[in-house]
């Protein structure tokens, strides 16, 4: 079986029955804006022995107590290191350093759709456990029938930049009434998604490229490409665009994409408030250069 047949195995599921598992399974807790104490891949390593790894067996489930409650805390916690990444973008903007800006929105847009898979209810394994990499569905059913956690083989020989974006693709498509953008949907579902790292990619791993006119100074020219937020400018970014700048704008839709799902979230617990109130102000920093706060208004369409 291979990696994208396991994607096969996340099935259908419908954004307000998740937001409402969300909400059920919620505690509350002060640690806020810091990983949880114990993480899946820790719960995974404890609990191998139950893992699915015998013969014809593809997945089976995997209802250990907590794990649901710790796949949500990571995927908050992954929206808190992808807002770090955008203040590093910001500054390197606001000091007119575009290409090196366009590096670090690359990881940055890497955390936030992790951020997103994990608010959809799949987490994903960085390394083996019981000799295979895995995904974590805490949003499996058969027939409508209650949810349960699926441990399901990746079948990959690890999940690396591509894998997420497949399991991205392959979430936003099976996942019904998403309360996300339908030009940015339509743009993830459409792409291959080799083309979401196509400029990062170009400027590190070919030696003669680099992306704009800052390799021995700050580029002279003011970023007056950035503009706040509209809808209509999921139709005006470009991937293939060699001065598009298409990866900060890249990060800056799947960030958007993050805080639309928690905050639909967020009002389960005061701790979730204080989570969004963390990150709206850690990325306010970033207004002045990349005008953050219209991309992060979950009033805007």
């Amino acid at each position: 079986m291979t990696y994208g047949r396991s994607l096969k195995r996340i099935r259908a599921r419908e954004w307000p029955a998740i937001r409402a598992e969300w909400h059920h399974i919620a505690n509350d807790y002060e640690e806020i804006g810091e990983p949880p104490p114990l993480g899946v891949l820790d719960i995974l390593e404890q609990n191998g022995s139950i893992l699915p790894t015998t013969g014809t067996e593809k997945e089976g489930k995997f209802d250990i107590v907590g794990v649901r409650e710790t796949v949500l805390r990571e995927g908050i916690f992954l929206l808190h290191k992808a807002a770090a990444l955008l203040r590093s973008a910001s500054r390197d903007i606001d000091a007119r350093q575009y290409t090196h800006a366009e590096v670090t929105a690359y990881t940055a847009s890497v955390f936030a759709a992790k951020a997103v898979c994990t608010l959809l209810g799949v987490w994903f394994s960085p390394k083996k456990v019981a000799n295979e990499n895995w995904f974590i569905d805490c949003f499996s059913r058969e027939k409508r029938r209650q949810f349960y956690v699926n441990a399901i083989r990746a079948q990959s020989q690890r999940i690396g930049h591509r894998e997420v974006w497949s399991l991205l693709q392959r979430l936003i498509t099976v996942t019904s009434d998403l309360p996300l953008d339908a030009p940015m949907l339509e743009l993830i579902q459409k792409s291959e998604v080799d083309r979401f790292a196509k400029h990062r990619n170009r400027i590190q791993y070919f030696n003669l490229a680099w992306a704009f006119d800052d390799l021995h100074g700050d580029q002279s020219t003011a970023p007056d490409w950035i503009t706040p937020f509209r809808n209509d400018l999921y139709a005006d970014i470009d991937p293939d665009g060699e001065d598009s700048h298409f990866t900060m704008f890249f990060l800056l839709m799947m960030l958007r994409s993050g805080f639309l799902l928690f905050s639909d979230v967020s009002t389960a617990t005061p701790g979730f408030r204080h989570e969004l109130d963390l990150l709206r102000r850690n990325t306010a920093a970033c207004e002045s250069s990349i005008y953050v706060q219209s991309w992060l208004d979950t009033e805007a369409a």
